[in-house]
C-alpha cells in the first residue's frame, strides 16, 4: 500500500516543483538527476561475494580510489602505486595513519627498467605514452607540462610476497593498462575483479586497442559486470573513455555474481 510521501514522490505536482530548478541548473550547464546508489551497492555486493582481502591500486595518484574503498567499509590490506614525486608526497601522507595501506613510488609494466613520465596539467592524465591532440581537445588541462623519469617494474614482482587469495585490481594507468597486464599473469590468477580504464578514443599514442584490451581480459578468464562513465567530449557528449569492472567468469561456479 503506497503511503502518502510514496505519492508524494511520484506525483505531478513534485514533477512541477523540479521543473524551476532544472531550468536554472541547465542555464549554468548542469543537469538535475536522481542520486545514483547503484554503483556504491554494486561495489559492496562484490567486495562480500568474493571476498576481497587486498586491494591492488595501480595509478594511485594520491590515493583517492583507496580512500574511497575504506569510505565503503573495506577493512582489508590496500597496496597503491604510483609513479610520480608529487604525487607520491601526497599518496604517502594520506597513507601514514593506516597500518594496512602499504605505498610504493613505481610505475607498472611489462618489464623492469626506467622510462619517461609525460606530466599533465591536471596530473591525473599523466602517462607513459605521448597524449595525443584528441585527449587535448576534450580536456585541455590534460597537456603536458613537463617530464619526469620513473621506475618502472612489474606487478608481478612487487606482489609475489605478499599475502592475499582475492585480489580487487584497479588500473588507472592512462593507456598503459595492456603493459601492466602483460606483467601481471601470476597477480591475475589471484584476483576476482578487475576494474579497468578503458579508452574508445587514441587519448594516448600507441594505446591497446580497447577491442583487444577486452579480448585479453576475456581470455584472462573475466567478464564485464558494469560500466563506470568516464571522459566525455565536451562538446559532442561522445563517451571517450569510462572504467569497465570485470569479475572472474568461474566465480558463477561458484555461487557468485
Amino acid at each position: 500500500m503506497m503511503t502518502v510521501r510514496d505519492r508524494l514522490l511520484t506525483s505531478t505536482a513534485l514533477r512541477v516543483l523540479k521543473l524551476p530548478i532544472q531550468r536554472s541548473l541547465r542555464r549554468v550547464g548542469y543537469e538535475l538527476a536522481p542520486i545514483n546508489v547503484g554503483h556504491s551497492e554494486l561495489v559492496l555486493g562484490l567486495l562480500a561475494r568474493h571476498a576481497i582481502d587486498l586491494l591492488v591500486d595501480v595509478g594511485a595518484n594520491q590515493g583517492q580510489f583507496a580512500q574511497e574503498f575504506r569510505a565503503h567499509g573495506f577493512t582489508g590490506s590496500m597496496c597503491s602505486y604510483e609513479p610520480m614525486e608529487a604525487a607520491f608526497a601526497l599518496l604517502n601522507r594520506a597513507a601514514s595513519s593506516d597500518p594496512r595501506w602499504t605505498v610504493t613510488r613505481t610505475a607498472l609494466g611489462d618489464k623492469a627498467g626506467e622510462a619517461q613520465m609525460d606530466l599533465a596539467a591536471n596530473s591525473v592524465s599523466s602517462s607513459l605514452l605521448a597524449i595525443t591532440a584528441a585527449h587535448i581537445e576534450a580536456d585541455s588541462a590534460s597537456r603536458t607540462m613537463g617530464h619526469e623519469i620513473v621506475r618502472v617494474t612489474t606487478l608481478d614482482s612487487q606482489l609475489r610476497d605478499v599475502k592475499g587469495d582475492a585480489l580487487w585490481l584497479k588500473l588507472d594507468v592512462q593507456g598503459y593498462e595492456h603493459r601492466v597486464l602483460l606483467g601481471a599473469t601470476e597477480t591475475l590468477g589471484r584476483t576476482e575483479v578487475v576494474q579497468c580504464e578503458i579508452s574508445f578514443r587514441e587519448l594516448y599514442a600507441g594505446q591497446t586497442h580497447y577491442l583487444d584490451l577486452l579480448g585479453f581480459l576475456d581470455a584472462a578468464g573475466f567478464l564485464p559486470v558494469s560500466v563506470v562513465p568516464g571522459l566525455a567530449h565536451p562538446v559532442t557528449g561522445e563517451a571517450m573513455q569510462c572504467d569497465l569492472l570485470y569479475v572472474r567468469s568461474d566465480a558463477r561456479n561458484r555461487g557468485k555474481p
